[in-house]
């Protein structure tokens, strides 16, 4: 499926820097903007992140993939309202970076023949607004897509690829996984920045000038403690059993350092840290082959719902990118091809399907020629 007409609810940071994505490496296609705030879509159209201002829903009757960018509040509301003026088959995805809640609510709530995939890219920035917008914010990085299996097989498929134009990585994740992740590695963080930020200047009431001389140190700890107030406050509380969770685990870890500083223990605080040190410097990135380094994945599969779903999503656990997706359709069965960035990755995704039954072969990437 090859989208021709896109639309973007909410033309923010997010919104903005998708549909400036958009317009870099797919110009062909009609982007159109609805923002609340008229002033944010003239500004979005103005720097070419759209080529329409919508003025309500209604102008998106022929849009094929909404993208609802919008606070996480609103997404439920603005998601089915959104669907009612879609045609049959459209696709509305979210950017929303909590996602159990919302998928379920919009799967109760969503008029039928629309589809919902949940959808978050792992990228943002402190600063806010379409004016920070950037083509370059989802490159090269993460994209999560949370796949039901009652998920339409082509739908899914169309939006991966879309995704993937943009030159995002795209990752398929249980939604609820995914909350207790991004408790970990997003939401909690953020909430320790600003515990930082708001002990230094409870300090600075005492010790003037103790912020005068926060370094990069600081700085570097405490960047994302700039963000929208409004916006990670229900960000947060939407996802707050995991977030909870994640606060639990981390008094753990704070005790055991308090102990070894108590104790005077030299040797547990530097294991402590050389624990973490190590953990740091080996962090994954995102990959960044060449077109020789691919892998595709050949699996036979039945023909039956879900299958797409349960795949990826097991890939999607251990961290594995898809950089395409092929379904060769037989009678009964057929063959999912998949494609990733390397060898190591590919023996990894074998080794995951085997232990789930799947038959797998590895072959050099073909992309036919």
């Amino acid at each position: 499926m090859e989208f021709r007409k896109v639309g973007l609810v909410g033309t923010g940071l997010i919104g903005g820097s998708i549909g400036l994505a958009i317009k870099k490496f797919k110009p062909q296609v009609d982007v159109i903007g609805f923002d609340k705030c008229e002033e944010v879509s003239a500004i979005a159209k103005k720097i070419g992140a759209i080529d329409f201002i919508a003025k309500d829903f209604s102008s998106f009757s022929e849009v094929e993939l909404v993208f609802v960018s919008t606070p996480i509040s609103a997404i439920v509301d603005c998601v089915c309202q959104v669907a009612s003026y879609l045609k049959e088959g459209a696709i509305i995805t979210d950017t929303g970076s909590v996602k159990a809640p919302i998928v379920e609510k919009i799967e109760k709530k969503l008029p039928a023949g629309k589809i919902f995939i949940g959808g978050h890219p792992m990228a943002g920035s402190d600063r806010e607004g379409i004016n920070f917008a950037s083509s370059s914010l989802v490159e090269n990085s993460y994209y999560i897509l949370t796949p039901l299996t009652s998920t339409p097989d082509q739908a899914y498929l169309a939006l991966h690829d879309f995704l993937t134009s943009l030159k995002a990585f795209v990752v398929a994740v249980d939604p609820y996984r995914h909350d207790l992740i991004v408790a970990y590695i997003s939401h909690l963080p953020h909430l320790l920045a600003a515990a930082i930020v708001n002990l230094a200047v409870s300090r600075s009431k005492e010790e003037e000038g103790l912020l005068f001389f926060a370094s990069s140190g600081f700085r570097d700890v405490t960047r994302i403690a700039g963000g929208n107030s409004q916006l990670w406050a229900d960000i947060l509380l939407e996802n707050r059993e995991a977030v909870l969770k994640a606060l639990s685990e981390l008094n753990v870890e704070i005790k055991s350092l308090k102990k070894a500083l108590e104790h005077g223990n030299n040797h547990e605080v530097e294991q402590l840290l050389e624990k973490a040190r190590l953990a740091r410097r080996s962090l994954p990135v995102a990959a960044k082959g060449t077109i020789e380094d691919l892998r595709t994945l050949s699996v036979p599969v039945e023909n039956k719902p879900g299958v797409l779903s349960e795949v990826t999503v097991l890939l999607g656990r251990a961290g594995i990118n898809i950089e395409d997706i092929e379904i060769v359709h037989g009678i009964d069965r057929g063959v999912l091809k998949l494609t990733v960035s390397s060898q190591e990755r590919a023996e990894k995704a074998k080794e995951i399907l085997k232990d789930k039954g799947y038959e797998v072969s590895i072959s050099a990437y073909n992309n036919g020629v």
